[in-house]
């Protein structure tokens, strides 16, 4: 007597039967794990959030179409076609929002990213493109994904981070080159199973072609408002009763000091700026709350489980801590808004970078978060400076530099 088997244990044995199946049913439910963790352990809004459910979109359609190893469900090729086109949607509207934020590197990386969806999208409706290019872009997306992981600065981190979403991205695209190696085998080719509306869709020249042109106007329009942000400063002290404009050579009376200097008369020295001044753009408020040398840095009221900056032996961080109000109507990334360069000693000259503060009290990476407009959020940078230049007493000063150009000192020692 024969046993009969179960539909699961059935299915189970025609996924792991086929490789590309299995392997891309596996690489597919990671993506959709990783993203979900991803959304309830990170503070994400906007592009980036509709972006995130794009992504889990298509990684789970792709799941579905692996699980669908006779073709009975007459829905799961048409799901994903919808799949793609959701991930094509997000990918354009993550590449108009870092083409304005004018992040070369990224717009590069996410139009690779777009181009490659969008291929294997007219592939799968029309049959017209070459599945060896798409995979091509896929791998070298995939690669992307893994060096922005890797290259990302990190300390010593307890639980989930941010880092799956990077995994995500990498898991996702693998699992579409298992995908495209699945249906270029099948008898039936995929454009002859989807759905009549196949027919709408642009040819493949006519959609690469409006891809290119709306990265193209991001990144120009990205350019445009970078060369033509306002020089114009003004710090604010609050200690001070007077005010003093260096313009008209108007001075009044109030209870702050501010100076006003335009682009064409700024003095050749840095300003100086105190702890606690502020300093105005036309974009944000730039305010100083505290420099230090410290080995360890660690949010100030950090939850359970945090991130926190240990130096490597013989080393020490100079520690930034700033927070930023944007004025402006759209959203400022983190990473941009302004540098810190330390010199030690007369000219030994060590660059940092930025962290931001995460919505739980934890520190977050800077390349990822943005100030809303009208929001006010902690943006703090860490220099990597030998021990020995919190040790000796030479003279040391970090230099700030704003995102319209402006710079100001401030003197540690």
């Amino acid at each position: 007597m024969v046993e009969k088997k179960s539909y699961i244990e059935t299915l189970i044995q025609k996924v792991v039967a086929d490789k590309n199946r299995m392997v891309g049913l596996i690489l597919s439910a990671l993506s959709v794990i990783c993203t979900l963790v991803y959304l309830t352990t990170a503070s994400v809004g906007g592009i980036h959030l509709i972006f995130m459910f794009a992504m889990l979109i298509s990684a789970g359609v792709n799941a579905v179409y692996m699980i669908d190893t006779e073709g009975k469900n007459k829905y799961a090729t048409d799901m994903m076609v919808i799949g793609f086109a959701a991930m094509v949607l997000g990918l354009i509207l993550k590449v108009v929002k870092v083409g304005l934020a004018f992040s070369v590197i990224y717009l590069i990386g996410y139009l690779v990213y777009a181009l490659a969806f969008l291929l294997l999208g007219i592939y799968c409706t029309k049959n017209t493109s070459k599945p060896k290019f798409i995979k091509i872009l896929l791998v070298l997306c995939a690669i992307w994904s893994i060096y922005e992981f890797i290259s990302l600065q990190s300390g010593f981190i307890v639980g989930i981070t941010w880092k799956l979403f990077r995994i995500s991205e990498m898991f996702l695209a693998i699992s579409y080159i298992f995908f495209l190696n699945l249906i270029t085998k099948e008898e039936t080719p995929f454009a002859e199973k989807v759905g009549n509306y196949k027919v709408q869709v642009p040819s493949c020249k006519i959609c690469v072609c409006i891809l290119l042109i709306i990265a193209i106007l991001a990144g120009g329009v990205g350019f445009i408002i970078d060369m033509n942000k306002s020089t114009t400063t003004k710090i604010v002290t609050e200690n001070d009763s007077t005010v003093t404009e260096k313009k008209d050579t108007v001075t009044k009376k109030s209870t702050v000091t501010s100076t006003v200097i335009p682009a064409e008369t700024a003095p050749k020295e840095i300003e100086e700026i105190k702890i606690g001044d502020s300093v105005e753009t036309d974009e944000l408020t730039f305010t100083l709350e505290k420099v230090e040398l410290s080995r360890r840095v660690q949010p100030d009221a950090p939850p359970s489980y945090y991130t926190y900056y240990q130096a490597e032996k013989d080393h020490t961080y100079i520690f930034v801590k700033a927070s930023i109000t944007n004025k402006g109507k759209y959203n400022l990334e983190c990473d941009e808004i302004y540098s810190v360069e330390a010199d030690f000693d007369g000219g030994y000259k060590y660059n940092g970078f930025n962290i931001a503060d995460d919505y739980d009290g934890d520190f977050t990476y800077a390349n990822i978060t943005s100030v809303e407009p009208l929001a006010t959020l902690g943006v703090h940078c860490l220099v990597d400076c030998p021990q020995i230049v919190e040790e000796e007493g030479k003279p040391l000063f970090i230099t700030i530099t704003l995102n319209n150009g402006s710079k100001y000192k401030y003197i540690i020692k």
